[in-house]
């Protein structure tokens, strides 16, 4: 008995025997396997079909890819050299203010690295592409609202992707902040990178500059050149101790306010010997003055 046979007799609604029992039986049976069979053969067309399209994709990359290579323009093959001095000249007078400046023009040296790989491996490896300063300042008229939490999250990730990109060519950089601008953890991401910087201002409270995670901060900057220091309103009698600073290539210095709220300058264990060009005598000093 086939299943066109079991078809009828269920149309006709035929008295069946019990020799037509077994053999509806073993037919569905047979059914059951065959379903088996199917269902497996289904599977494995998805997963090919998977594969498939997965290669559909890639190929459209690789087009996309093929189109670009073929049309770039022959700077790209110029020496790297030559490239790195281009870049220079490219980026001379750049500034990079990372909160709110959304009209102002971004970095060159930020364009650079987004065009190609071979320009991206090029601009990293040029330090004077990366010499300008980078201005962590929240909004003039936002000086006196907290930030919201997801506020603080969204410019704590601008921190981290920006010194991640700088890395090591992290140099100069002038951190504007008062106790209104919770986000302490974008001062604790620079200063994880200190070792790197040639300048440094600091405008705002002591208390965000020289009390840390663990304590009293640690100064240990190796290539400092340049130090400019702007604070005031020092709530916390831990920041009063004597802070060493390592620093010894430190030749320029700038202390500015150090008559308020127990700003000392014999608080600064500092190599006074060495410095060629300081300043301590300005009692007042605006936001943004000195940002170059």
């Amino acid at each position: 008995m086939d299943i066109k046979t079991i078809r009828h007799i269920s149309r006709t609604n035929s008295l069946l025997r019990p020799q037509d029992i077994a053999s509806i039986r073993k037919v569905g049976e047979q059914c059951q396997q065959d379903l088996t069979t199917w269902m497996d053969k289904i599977e494995a067309t998805k997963i090919f079909l998977s594969t498939l399209e997965s290669r559909v994709q890639e190929t459209k990359k690789d087009i996309v890819l093929c189109a670009a290579l073929s049309s770039t323009c022959h700077v790209r093959h110029l020496p790297s050299e030559l490239l790195s001095l281009v870049f220079s000249f490219a980026c001379t007078g750049d500034k990079l203010d990372l909160f709110f400046k959304r009209r102002n023009r971004p970095p060159t040296a930020l364009t650079l690295v987004r065009v190609c790989k071979y320009w991206r491996d090029i601009a990293l490896g040029t330090r004077s592409v990366w010499s300008h300063p980078i201005i962590f300042d929240k909004e003039r008229r936002l000086r006196s609202i907290l930030l919201m939490e997801e506020e603080e999250e969204m410019y704590g990730r601008q921190v981290q992707e920006t010194v991640k990109l700088y890395g090591s060519n992290l140099s100069h950089v002038h951190l504007h902040y008062d106790r209104t601008f919770s986000l302490r953890r974008i001062v604790d991401e620079v200063f994880d990178n200190q070792r790197h910087l040639v300048s440094f201002h600091f405008f705002g409270e002591g208390n965000f500059m020289f009390q840390g995670k663990a304590g009293v901060r640690k100064f240990d900057m190796p290539l400092l050149e340049e130090l400019l220091i702007s604070s005031s309103h020092w709530y916390d009698a831990k920041v009063l101790v004597r802070i060493p600073f390592k620093v010894p290539n430190l030749s320029r210095l700038f202390l500015l306010n150090p008559d308020t709220s127990g700003f000392f300058i014999d608080r600064f264990l500092l190599p006074w010997q060495q410095i060629m060009s300081s300043d301590a005598s300005m009692t007042h000093c605006k936001w943004g003055e000195f940002d170059g």
